[in-house]
């Protein structure tokens, strides 16, 4: 799967290319300026001072954020910014947890909202059922509670697979966005996790 937007923006059609011009602000400078030229060498060059007004709001965007308070640059807020122009997602951190602690279907859905938040709705039925699919392998190689530690290990594989590979080919991996903030969730699901292993027990 591609995960590059130099990979991905030749195979879509003229339509889905515009879309990462509209939505600049969600998108990184080198996406714009690929998606500009794309649209040009298909013949559909767009107007010099449009393209003027395009990088001077990118250049406005990116002064905006260079503002925004230092945030640790580890994998898990990578891209995480304050700022009320970008778009509210659900962060790799969260996907990953309702994976790994619920099944990879979970972690699909979220996924997908966050793509249906980017206007990329086209993208979302691939993800859904690589969540179903992937699920579906889990449990028919690990049904039993003894294969807990399996379990845990094809939903770790599949939490991988959604933040790194697809966040980055769908989402973007350099579209910044602000975090839902979903502590209590976390808080409330972890402890149903627990309280199930416990029952088990």
């Amino acid at each position: 799967m591609p995960d590059s937007f130099y990979e991905i923006i030749p195979t879509q059609t003229d339509e889905q290319v515009r879309e990462y011009i509209t939505n600049r602000k969600l998108y990184s400078k080198e996406c714009v300026e690929f998606a500009i030229g794309q649209l040009a060498k298909r013949g559909h060059p767009i107007a010099e001072d449009e393209v003027t007004q395009i990088r001077e709001d990118l250049t406005n965007r990116d002064h905006a954020w260079e503002k925004e308070p230092k945030i640790d640059a580890g994998f898990w807020k990578r891209n995480i910014v304050t700022d009320e122009s970008a778009p509210l997602l659900y962060s790799r951190l969260i996907i990953s947890v309702f994976t790994l602690f619920g099944t990879t279907i979970f972690g699909a859905i979220l996924l997908s909202v966050n793509l249906k938040k980017l206007d990329k709705a086209n993208e979302i039925p691939g993800v859904v059922m690589f969540g179903l699919l992937f699920g579906i392998i889990t449990f028919y190689l690990a049904s039993n509670p003894s294969q807990f530690p399996i379990r845990g290990l094809m939903n770790m594989l599949g939490a991988l697979i959604l933040v790194v590979p697809f966040w980055n080919g769908y989402v973007g991996r350099s579209t910044k966005y602000r975090q839902i903030v979903m502590d209590l969730l976390l808080l409330i699901f972890s402890a149903l996790i627990i309280a199930g292993f416990m029952a088990k027990l």
